[in-house]
C-alpha cells in the first residue's frame, strides 16, 4: 500500500521522485539497526522486537502518510488559468475571457470567470470551501457597459443554511451552490464518473440566484473533438436541461484536464449568443496542447 501511494503522491521532502522502494527500504533497515543496537523501550517485552518494530513503522509511516494526504489538493481542483476568444452576437466586436481557479490560504479557493470588450465587461467570481465539493463563501457578479450596470453580492452561512442578498436573509438548503461554483461541482462529478469507469451522472444542483433557489439539471449528450488554437481536444458535450424553455446552455470540456472547459456557448430565446472558445491555457502551471499541437 505504501509503495503505491507514494508512487502517484508526493515524497518527504529530500526523497527524489522513483526512489520509493529505495527510502521504504533505508527506513526500515535504519530501524532495525536502531533497535538491535539500543534498548528497546520500556515495557517491550524481549523477543518481541520484530512485532514491535511492524507497530513502530506502521505509526511512523502513518503520521508521513497523513499529512501528504490531508495537503494534497481534491481531484478536479488543480489550479488552471484560460484564456478564451469571446464573441457576443449582436455586438460589433469580440472579447476576449478569463477564466482562472487558485488555490488560497485556510484550504479555500477562488474560482473567476470574466469576458472584457472595448464596450462591455462582465465578470463572475466565487470563493469556496471545498467538503466533498464546494460549499462557497461569497459570490459576486458585476455586469458594466451592457444596459444597466449590475452588481450582485451573496454571502453564504451554510451552517445556519442562510444565504444573504443585498442585506435580506434567504433560506437555502444542504449542498446549496452560487452560478459559478455549480460548474466546479459538474467537473467534479463527471471527473468521478470518468475515473471510475461509471456512466455519465445526470448532474442536479440547487443554485441561490439573488434572492431565490434555482434548480439547474445536465446532462452528457454526446462526446465530441473541438479544434482551437492550441490544438483539438476530446471533449464531454454537456448540457442543461430546461422545461418549457428556448434557452440553450452547453458545456465542452476536456476529461484530459480535468474536465477543463474548451468551448461555451449559450443561446437566449431571441437567437442572440454568447460563446468562449479556448484560445491558450495554463493547467497547474504548465501550457495546455491539444493532440495536433507539440
Amino acid at each position: 500500500w505504501l509503495s503505491w501511494y507514494f508512487r502517484p503522491h508526493t515524497l518527504p521532502s529530500g526523497i527524489p521522485p522513483g526512489s520509493t522502494a529505495e527510502w521504504l527500504a533505508r527506513a526500515r533497515s535504519w530501524l532495525s539497526w536502531y533497535f538491535r543496537s539500543h534498548t528497546l523501550p520500556s515495557g517491550i517485552p524481549p523477543g518481541a522486537t520484530t512485532a514491535w518494530l511492524a507497530r513502530a513503522c506502521f505509526w511512523m509511516l502513518a503520521l508521513v502518510v497523513m499529512p501528504l494526504a490531508s495537503s494534497a489538493a481534491p481531484a478536479g481542483l488543480t489550479p488552471f488559468k484560460a484564456e478564451y476568444r469571446a464573441n457576443f452576437k449582436g455586438l460589433p466586436v469580440s472579447a476576449t475571457g478569463i477564466r482562472e481557479l487558485r488555490s488560497m490560504p485556510e484550504g479555500r479557493y477562488h474560482f473567476s470567470s470574466t469576458a472584457r470588450s472595448l464596450f462591455a465587461s462582465v465578470s463572475e467570481t466565487t470563493l469556496f470551501e471545498w467538503e466533498g465539493g464546494p460549499v462557497p463563501v461569497h459570490y459576486e457578479y458585476i455586469r458594466k457597459g451592457i444596459g444597466k450596470n449590475r452588481q450582485d453580492l451573496i454571502a453564504f452561512d451554510h451552517p445556519a443554511l442562510v444565504a444573504t442578498y443585498r442585506d435580506q436573509n434567504h433560506v437555502i438548503g444542504p449542498g446549496t451552490l452560487d452560478k459559478l461554483s455549480y460548474q466546479i461541482r459538474m467537473r467534479a462529478d463527471l471527473l468521478q464518473a470518468y475515473q471510475s469507469g461509471s456512466q455519465w451522472p445526470d448532474m442536479h444542483y440547487e443554485v441561490a440566484d439573488r434572492g431565490q433557489l434555482r434548480q439547474y439539471d445536465f446532462a452528457v449528450v454526446g462526446e465530441s473533438e473541438v479544434d482551437t488554437p492550441v490544438g483539438r481536444f476530446k471533449t464531454i458535450e454537456a448540457t442543461r436541461v430546461r422545461q418549457d424553455d428556448d434557452r440553450t446552455t452547453t458545456f465542452w470540456m476536456a476529461p484530459e484536464y480535468e474536465f477543463m472547459l474548451i468551448q461555451f456557448e449559450q443561446t437566449e430565446a431571441n437567437g442572440k449568443v454568447f460563446s468562449l472558445l479556448l484560445k491558450q491555457a495554463e493547467f497547474d502551471g504548465r501550457p495546455v496542447r491539444g493532440s495536433n499541437r507539440q
